[in-house]
């Protein structure tokens, strides 16, 4: 019973802490080649609907992807071909990750995957619940993710952003991203001087606030950084790892836990949505908030001894950090990172 009232208490405080600062901040050698090409859907019965879904992941076989593709395959069923979603891979429709939210919000694609990072770009307070370090230490037992609880509990603020931004925030995925490196990181203290690859201004604040060095690179350039000394750190996660197989570049991958939350959200263009018969809009809207969590249930409840054997078999030793040492990292996160953007209001 006190576990419970414990566990309780920390996802309230954590829901708390987003809410409260939303609130303050609202108004190898060679990279390994592109999968090929999905082949092309067979056209569609005259008077169908089509929807075009861009994801972020370049890979089928990630997870995110796959999850749309069963999302593809119920919506035909359950339309009865009324309906069919067009999936498309990272990079294919020609735009970046960082315009996913654009293109969704203008009607070029009906529904994405954008991470709350790269909406930032166009409203700031979004990157908010992937500060660094924002959460403690995690119970990663499906159900008792604390992270996607507090996002849950944030939801009528994500909401409203999103309806300023002309999307229909469905929901979000935060995703705990830890140190992959070429040489052990160890302590705050082994920062100092490290090249890390950053995609978002707090991750870049919180690497010079640490003594580390910010180098942006492209997610698909991650590779080659790593292997021409571009970068000797990054932080991703399991998935992140094995598509771009960063196990052949980097030799460890450490358990510095919630260093960042890479958190991915699920948007859909509102006058797509409100186009749709009633029928059909309910189904869809059903996918979208029960669409089996791949991702999740692969990268992020996956136990600590799986995670091991997983990247063993590559050859990727996985380290644990001692948690004092995560303390004082969330300590200088905390005072160096969350506190400039409390102050920017």
């Amino acid at each position: 019973m006190r576990k419970r009232t414990l566990f309780l208490s920390v996802v309230m405080i954590s829901a708390l802490v987003l809410t409260a600062i939303l609130g303050a901040c609202q108004p190898t050698p060679a990279p390994a080649p592109a999968p090929a090409p999905a082949p092309a859907p067979a056209p569609a019965p005259q008077g169908t609907i089509i929807w075009r879904y861009q994801d972020y992941f370049f890979s089928p076989e990630a997870a995110f992807p796959r999850g749309f593709y069963w999302f593809a395959e119920e919506l035909e069923k359950r339309s009865n071909g009324r309906m069919k979603l067009q999936v498309f891979l990272g990079g294919e429709l020609g735009y970046t990750g960082f315009e996913l939210h654009r293109i969704t919000a203008r009607g070029l694609v009906d529904m994405a995957l954008p991470f709350h990072g790269q909406i930032a770009s166009d409203m700031p307070a979004w990157e908010v619940g992937d500060l660094p370090f924002m959460f403690g230490a995690v119970t990663r037992e499906e159900g008792k993710y604390e992270p996607l609880l507090a996002y849950e509990e944030a939801r009528p603020i994500f909401e409203r952003m999103a309806d300023e931004l002309n999307l229909v925030y469905i929901r979000s995925w935060p995703l705990t991203d830890h140190v992959v490196a070429s040489k052990k990181v160890l302590t705050v203290e082994d920062f100092k001087g490290l090249k890390m690859r950053s995609y978002a201004e707090a991750l870049s604040e919180m690497y010079v606030a640490l003594g580390a060095v910010p180098v942006t690179v492209p997610y698909a350039e991650q590779y080659i950084a790593f292997a021409t000394g571009v970068v000797e750190a990054t932080v991703p996660d399991l998935n992140v790892v094995l598509e771009n197989k960063l196990y052949e570049v980097a030799d460890y991958y450490m358990l510095w836990e919630t260093f960042i939350m890479a958190s991915a959200a699920l948007v859909i263009n509102p006058q797509s949505l409100e186009s749709l018969p009633p029928d059909l809009r309910d189904i869809v809207l059903d996918l979208a908030h029960t669409m089996p969590p791949y991702y999740m249930t692969e990268y992020v409840y996956i136990p600590q001894d799986q995670l091991r054997d997983t990247l063993g078999e590559y050859g990727m030793e996985v380290v644990d950090i001692d948690p004092a040492e995560i303390a004082k990292a969330r300590a200088i996160a905390k005072s160096e990172v969350w506190a400039e953007r409390i102050e920017r209001g």
